[in-house]
């Protein structure tokens, strides 16, 4: 076998790996994407989004104009890692600032 015949045999063997690994990677993902399994959403009892939020008690709706309540989510990384900055304001409120 010559050089010549060695190197057109290379690419050739070259351009097949590459179209099987591209035909792979397409295949993998079409299959993700028609029938792959996709996350079912958890139903989460409680307080849901347009809900009226239920009256706390303990608390003084009539005695200011306006009262802010925050609920937050004890799942919700964002809600958790947001914590110290209300407990702030409600520091701020109360004068222990």
């Amino acid at each position: 076998m010559n050089k010549g015949q060695a190197r057109e045999r290379l690419e050739i063997l070259t351009n097949v790996a590459v179209l099987l690994v591209a035909v792979s990677i397409l295949a993998i993902i079409a299959l993700n994407y028609i029938g792959g399994q996709r996350p079912t959403p958890q139903i989460i009892e409680g307080l849901q989004r347009g809900q009226q939020f239920p009256m706390v008690s303990g608390i003084d709706y009539a005695g200011t104009a306006s009262t802010l309540l925050i609920a937050m989510n004890t799942k919700c990384d964002y809600c958790t890692q947001s914590i110290p900055f209300y407990n702030q304001l409600a520091d701020l409120k109360s004068g222990h600032i």
